[in-house]
């Protein structure tokens, strides 16, 4: 009797657990990475790596004969935060950060030149959890984000572009403790970009879209 007493105990204390985390009232924050990879034409963007941040360099070689040397360091993070306004519905804001600097250093043919793009996206974020076990949650998310891309070359003026996103998908959040978790998700994103440019006097407006599957890996705290 006093076995099965403790059973119960320790399975409503660990549904207790479950469902504190994401209980009204909770707020929590969140770290993931970002690569948008593909967003802008006409320029490469390196990829973080599963922490948003890499950095490295590359050298050419043609004929046994060293080229150009490049330095690049990248960082792209998606930050967001939550409100929970129901049980298991939380109300948040999501931000994407993604910065990326290239240097070629000086060569035989070249002179040191550098590239840099700085992107920044905004906007709300939705989730919903469902409780799968004692330590794990399944939750869907959608949002949507606005900003702008920042590009510069040596000598050339910064170029600007309009950035607008929309998402969502299914993620699966395991809690090694009862206050942080860690976050994989498997969702879809679409990115638009709009230019304008004057050719001949008119006003030349262009717009893109890119849609495709994401995944991420992320961490989230809960107080």
């Amino acid at each position: 009797m006093k076995n099965l007493l403790s059973i119960a105990m320790l399975l409503l204390f660990c549904v207790l657990t479950a469902n504190a985390q994401t209980e009204k009232g909770t707020f929590s924050l969140g770290l993931r990475n970002f690569s948008p990879g593909g967003i802008l034409q006409n320029t490469t963007l390196s990829q973080t790596n599963f922490i948003g941040i890499g950095f490295g360099k590359v050298k050419s070689k043609t004929n046994d004969v060293d080229g150009d040397e490049t330095k690049y360091s990248v960082v792209g993070l998606g930050l967001n935060a939550q409100y929970f306004v129901a049980n298991n519905f939380s109300l948040g804001l999501l931000s994407n950060i993604f910065t990326q600097k290239e240097t070629i250093e000086e060569t035989p043919n070249n002179d040191r030149e550098e590239f840099t793009v700085n992107i920044l996206l905004v906007g709300p974020q939705i989730r919903y959890y469902f409780n799968i076990g004692a330590k794990t949650k399944l939750y869907l998310d959608a949002y949507a984000t606005v900003g702008n891309s920042k590009v510069k070359y040596t000598g050339e003026d910064d170029e600007t572009t309009k950035l607008s996103s929309f998402g969502g998908g299914l993620n699966f959040a395991y809690f090694p403790s009862p206050n942080f978790s860690v976050d994989l998700g498997l969702g879809y994103d679409i990115f638009r970009t709009k230019d304008e440019f004057d050719f001949l006097g008119d006003t030349i407006k262009v717009e893109n879209t890119t849609g495709g599957v994401v995944f991420d890996l992320g961490f989230s705290a809960f107080f």
